[in-house]
């Protein structure tokens, strides 16, 4: 391995490292393993990944509305003549501010706690499964940097999704799923293929070699186990959500 790789990265301010991770990703990875620094990165993240739902709040709320309606609407255990009021019900509050609220509030939450989860699984593969010298401090680094990119792809679907009027804009191979259906199992598999969320893992499987000081195939194989981790969970979902739709009696 190259020996420039031992010698300790210069430190990088917030902006530097948030550039960086547009134009030279690498460097800011190897700023990272002497000064793995993640509180400035995931604040940004947060808050502009909340503040991101603004302006496609209208859709999701329509989105939501229609949603709600068709589930209760399929759902055998409401007794057709209470179907109208709770709809009712459950418009009044999706078409009010609270909605609107609790979204945010919840992205301000959920946002970092999925961030630790990625870090954790992050650090548990590179430092038990190639061996690597990795603190989860540095995982969780890696990982929060790496989020500002699936921001950048995030914002950059907010003129698709108003222009297209829906939240379901794919950048996948979903473009040729047989289902179109969002919720459906084969929907989310081939959703997960994603070219934003491909190139990204390609940046973090580069980065990675430079933090966790292990060789190209050893990352680009942690990475790729990311990826299946992650389509599970896509999969698993659409399956739970498709098991739900049944018991409650909608198909």
């Amino acid at each position: 391995m190259d020996e420039r790789m031992d010698l300790p990265a210069e430190p990088l301010s917030f902006g530097q490292r948030l550039i960086g991770m547009f134009s030279s990703p690498v460097k800011v990875f190897e700023s990272l393993r002497a000064r793995p620094a993640f509180l400035d990165m995931l604040l940004f993240f947060t808050l502009v990944g909340a503040l991101s739902y603004l302006p496609i709040h209208s859709v999701i709320q329509r989105e939501a509305v229609s949603q709600m309606v068709e589930q209760i609407e399929g759902n055998d255990n409401i007794p057709a003549e209470k179907q109208e009021e709770v709809i009712d019900q459950q418009r009044a509050f999706m078409e009010g501010p609270m909605f609107m609220v609790s979204a945010l509030v919840g992205s301000l939450l959920i946002a970092p706690l999925m961030l630790l989860l990625w870090g954790f699984l992050v650090w548990l593969l590179y430092a038990f499964g190639s061996g690597a010298e990795l603190t989860f401090r540095q995982a969780f680094a890696a990982v929060t940097h790496v989020s500002v990119l699936f921001l950048a792809a995030g914002l950059v679907k907010i003129p698709l999704i108003l222009a297209k009027g829906s939240a379901q804009v794919a950048t996948s191979l979903a473009l040729l799923s047989p289902d179109p259906n969002p919720r459906s199992v084969i929907y989310a598999f081939l959703n997960s293929f994603d070219i934003f969320t491909i190139a990204i893992l390609a940046v973090l499987a580069m980065g990675m070699v430079r933090l966790a000081r292990v060789s190209p195939a050893k990352s680009w194989t942690m990475v790729t186990i990311l990826f299946l981790i992650g389509l599970g969970f896509s999969v698993g979902g659409a399956m739970i959500g498709e098991m739900f739709a049944g018991m409650t009696g909608h198909g």
